[in-house]
C-alpha cells in the first residue's frame, strides 16, 4: 500500500516498496533466477522444509565461522536493483577474491512486468524447494505473510550472539519497530519518516505547527480544517485516499488482533479524504525532498497548507537559514514530524535483506559477513550515499559529512553559521529523529498492500478513479480483507 514517504522515490523502488557503520559484526551461495553478473553454484541446501527441518535456532556458524571455508564460496544476493550493491560487492572482492558473490537482479522482470509479482514468485518457488538465493532484498519477497517466516532466518539471534555487534553504533529502535512477534527478518540498512514543513505565506500556520514536537495526523487535519485563510487551499502536493488511509488504516485493520472492521467511519474517513485531494495532484505534485525550485515553491503557497520531506532528500530542511526556504522547516525552533498517536515517529525501513534459513552454514556465516562489510563507511562508495537515513549511526556521519558540504558550498542556501557548525547540527538533528520510539507503517502482506494487486492497494485505486462509491469500497474490503486473513492464517 502507498505510504506517505514512498511518493518521492523511482517508479521501480515504489514497486518494491509497496509490495510487500558498523564498528564491529563478525569478520562473509545458493542459486536464484533472474540476471546475474556471474556463474554461482547451486545452493545445494537440505531437502523441501517443514516443520520438522525447520534449522535451529543456534548461531554459532554464522557469528563465528571458519573463515577458511569462505574461500571458492559463492554467495547469491538478489536485489531488484543491481546498482544498489554493484560497489559494496566489488569492494568485497577486493578484499575477498577467493569468495565468488552473485548478483541477481530482478530489475528486468519488473520492466516487463510493471510489478514485481512474477519475481516473487521464482523465488518463493526456489525457496519452498530448499533453494533459493542466500540474501534477498525485501521487495522480492513477501515477507510479512506469516506463511513465509518458515524460510527466513530471524537476525536477532545472530545480532545478540555476535560479540562485535554493539547495539549502541545501531539506531536499535528502527529493528524493533521492523520486527513481528519478537523476530526480525528483514535487516533494514536505512529507514525515513517524514518531517512537517508549512506554509510561511500563511499567517499563523508555522507556528501553529511548531508547537508541536510531533504532531498526528488528526492534529494536521484539524489545523487544516480550522486555520483561517483568504482562499481554499488543499493539505499537500502528494495528498490522497491512499496516502491518508495508510495513516489511519490500523484503526480497521489489525493483523495482531485480526481485527477487520471498515465501518461507517472508514466512509466517512475516505470521502473526506477525496474531497480534499487535490485535483491536479500529478501537476502540482513532485519528487522535491530537500530544496524546491523557487517557482514550484511559489505555486505550492497558492495552493497547499503543507509539505512532508523526507530525509533521503531532505536534510537541507534540517539545516537554518539566512533566507527560509517558503515552506519553512522551522529549523531554528524544532522540527515537526507525523507521530503516532502515542507519539511514535511514523517510519518505514528500506532496503532490508533476508536470509534464506536453509542456505548452508557457510553461506548464512558469509552473507552476515558481507553484510556487516556493507554497513562499514570505509567500505562506502559515493554511489552508496543516500539511502535514507542509515541504520548505523558512524554511517549517519559518514555520510552527512561527505554529502553536506558539498550542497551547502551553494551561495544561494545562505545557511547560518559554518559549514562544520551545520554539518553537526543535521548529524545532531537526524541522531534525535533515530533515536526516538517508532512505528513501522509498513506492515501488510503483499496479499493486501501489494501493487498493483493487493486488495488494499486495489480498492483504494478504484475508489480515487471514481469507479466505486465510499461505501461499496468498505463492503468489498470488508469481504475480500477478511477472505485474506483466512487464506493467511490470521482469522
Amino acid at each position: 500500500m502507498k505510504t506517505l514517504p514512498i511518493k518521492r522515490f523511482t517508479a521501480f523502488m515504489l514497486l518494491a516498496l509497496l509490495t510487500l557503520s558498523i564498528s564491529g559484526c563478525s569478520g562473509g551461495g545458493g542459486a536464484g533466477t533472474g540476471s546475474s553478473d556471474s556463474t554461482g553454484a547451486d545452493a545445494g541446501t537440505s531437502a523441501p522444509p517443514s516443520e520438522a527441518n525447520v534449522p535451529p535456532a543456534d548461531v554459532e556458524h554464522i557469528v563465528n565461522p571458519d573463515r577458511e571455508l569462505f574461500d571458492s564460496e559463492t554467495l547469491t544476493i538478489a536485489v531488484l536493483f543491481r546498482s544498489l550493491i554493484s560497489d559494496s560487492v566489488a569492494a568485497y572482492k577486493r578484499e575477498n577474491p577467493d569468495v565468488e558473490i552473485e548478483i541477481i537482479s530482478y530489475s528486468e522482470h519488473a520492466e516487463r512486468d510493471g510489478h514485481l509479482g512474477g519475481a516473487q514468485q521464482e523465488i518463493a518457488t526456489a525457496l519452498m524447494a530448499g533453494s533459493g538465493p542466500v540474501l534477498i532484498e525485501e521487495s522480492l519477497i513477501d515477507f510479512r505473510d506469516p506463511r513465509t517466516e518458515v524460510f527466513l532466518t530471524d537476525w536477532f539471534p545472530v545480532m545478540r550472539a555476535d560479540p562485535n555487534f554493539n547495539e549502541e553504533d545501531w539506531f536499535m529502535n528502527v529493528f524493533h519497530a521492523s520486527s513481528r512477534d519478537g523476530k526480525l527478518y528483514g535487516f533494514p540498512t536505512a529507514f525515513s519518516y517524514d518531517i512537517v514543513t508549512s506554509n510561511s505565506t500563511i499567517p499563523g500556520l508555522p507556528e501553529a505547527v511548531s508547537e508541536y514536537d510531533g504532531i498526528t495526523m488528526q492534529e494536521l487535519l484539524e489545523i487544516y480544517r480550522t486555520f483561517p485563510t483568504d482562499s481554499p487551499y488543499y493539505v499537500e502536493s502528494n495528498f490522497s485516499t491512499t496516502w491518508m488511509s495508510s495513516i489511519f488504516i490500523s484503526d480497521y485493520l489489525d493483523m495482531d488482533t485480526g481485527l477487520v472492521d471498515f465501518n461507517e467511519e472508514f466512509v466517512q474517513l475516505i470521502s473526506y479524504a477525496r474531497s480534499i485531494t487535490d485535483p491536479e495532484k500529478d501537476s502540482f505534485g513532485g519528487s522535491y525532498g530537500g530544496t524546491v525550485p523557487k517557482d514550484v515553491e511559489q505555486l505550492w503557497s497558492e495552493r497547499f497548507f503543507f509539505h512532508f520531506s523526507d530525509p533521503a532528500s531532505s536534510h537541507l530542511r534540517f539545516l537554518n537559514y539566512e533566507e527560509p526556504p517558503i515552506f519553512d522547516a522551522m529549523a531554528d525552533t524544532g522540527l515537526s514530524y507525523i507521530a503516532s498517536e502515542s507519539g511514535e515517529l511514523l517510519m518505514f525501513n528500506w532496503q532490508s535483506y533476508l536470509l534464506n534459513a536453509f542456505a548452508s552454514p557457510i553461506q548464512q556465516a558469509l552473507a552476515w559477513d558481507f553484510l556487516c562489510f556493507m554497513m562499514e563507511p570505509e567500505n562506502q562508495s559515493p554511489s552508496d550515499l543516500v539511502r535514507m537515513q542509515p541504520t548505523n549511526r558512524h554511517l549517519l556521519r559518514y555520510a552527512i559529512e561527505n554529502e553536506l558540504p558539498g550542497w551547502i558550498r551553494d551561495e544561494r542556501l545562505k545557511i547560518k553559521g559554518t559549514p562544520n557548525e551545520a554539518v553537526e547540527d543535521v548529524i545532531a538533528k537526524m541522531t534525535a529523529f533515530g533515536d526516538m520510539p517508532m512505528r513501522n507503517i509498513l506492515t501488510f502482506p503483499g496479499a493486501l498492500s501489494g501493487w498493483p494487486d493487493g486488495v488494499l492497494t486495489r480498492a483504494f485505486q478504484q475508489f480515487e478513479d471514481g469507479l466505486v462509491s465510499a461505501e461499496q469500497t468498505a463492503l468489498n474490503l470488508q469481504n475480500q480483507v477478511e477472505l485474506v486473513m483466512m487464506e493467511i492464517g490470521l482469522r
